[in-house]
């Protein structure tokens, strides 16, 4: 796992990385495998009929162009539409299959399996009611995009793709766990929408979740106001200038040496802060300069779970 703090500017990145948008990449880690967070952008087009579950969650946000995200629902099909310029929180456990269009790019932030998870890549029958799994297999996910490479091989030579019906093997009777069938999905909602409708609420309380703690795993907080985030000893912090520019200070680093610790981000610039490094954030663009900083952090902690387990 890194130990040492990661800073990139995003539009510059995009760019230098601009060909594994295409096929047949379609997408590249700004952070991963080896450490705790996967934060990756994805291009197209990409469509599929796996479906993935997993027990962690999934930001999902479109930079440039929609997408759509066909996940089952309470035990339905649906598709959920994701819009350039909006942000979407998967639940862990909800059946989904993404689906990308040409010359759209999106960004796609999960966390490190821990070493008791499992994921599941699932085909279902192309049938009237389409849930009844026609093929399934259970992994521990170390790099997904070769594992799932595998399974999609070993699926289009199976019996179960050459008669479309499951057969003895096809699925575990005794999974690791099973889809949430219970949950009712949030909508996507555009991002600087969010930000106008909550900005005298950001600037008074300093920082705002995104997304009820009640409801999910992930922290996802937007902060205008000087802040201090304590390091978390099992999970990285990702933290993202939305707007305006911001000073970001280690806790801990070089004493002879303090510009090493200190980070100015501007706007559209991230940071991946390492596991158990706390850091503070202090705004530098002032209202009076037409526009307020609004910074983004996201933590992803896999002992969150308990407190949405469903089961």
């Amino acid at each position: 796992m890194t130990d040492i703090p990661a800073f990139n500017h995003i539009p510059t990145w995009l760019e230098e990385n601009r060909n594994a948008f295409a096929p047949p990449v379609c997408n590249k880690l700004m952070h991963g495998p080896n450490g705790q967070l996967f934060v990756m952008y994805v291009g197209g087009p990409n469509t599929r009929k796996d479906f993935h579950l997993e027990e962690g969650e999934e930001i999902f946000y479109m930079l440039k162009g929609d997408m759509c995200l066909k996940v089952q629902e309470r035990g339905i099909f649906k598709d959920i539409s994701i819009k350039e310029g909006e942000i979407f929180l998967l639940p862990g456990r909800i059946p989904h299959s993404p689906q990308r269009q040409a010359d759209t790019v999106g960004l796609v932030i999960e966390r490190r399996r821990e070493a008791s998870e499992e994921d599941c890549i699932r085909y279902y029958m192309d049938s009237p009611q389409q849930s009844n799994t026609l093929f399934e297999r259970w992994l521990h996910c170390t790099n997904l995009s070769t594992q799932i490479a595998v399974v999609i091989k070993e699926f289009f030579a199976s019996e179960e793709y050459a008669t479309g019906r499951p057969a003895a093997s096809s699925v575990d009777p005794h999974p690791p766990f099973f889809p949430d069938n219970q949950r009712q999905l949030d909508a996507p909602f555009s991002l600087n929408d969010w930000l106008s409708e909550n900005a005298e609420k950001i600037r008074t309380l300093g920082k705002v979740r995104l997304f009820a703690e009640r409801d999910y795993q992930s922290d996802v907080w937007v902060v205008g106001g000087a802040e201090r985030f304590a390091g978390n000893p099992d999970a990285e912090h990702w933290v993202w200038q939305l707007r305006g520019e911001t000073r970001l200070v280690c806790d801990e680093g070089d004493e002879s040496n303090l510009e090493s610790r200190h980070y100015r981000l501007a706007e559209d610039s991230a940071f991946l802060m390492p596991c158990g490094k706390a850091f503070r954030l202090s705004p530098t663009t002032q209202a009076n300069e037409g526009t307020y900083s609004y910074t983004m952090v996201v933590l992803m902690d896999s002992a969150n779970k308990k407190r949405v387990r469903t089961d």
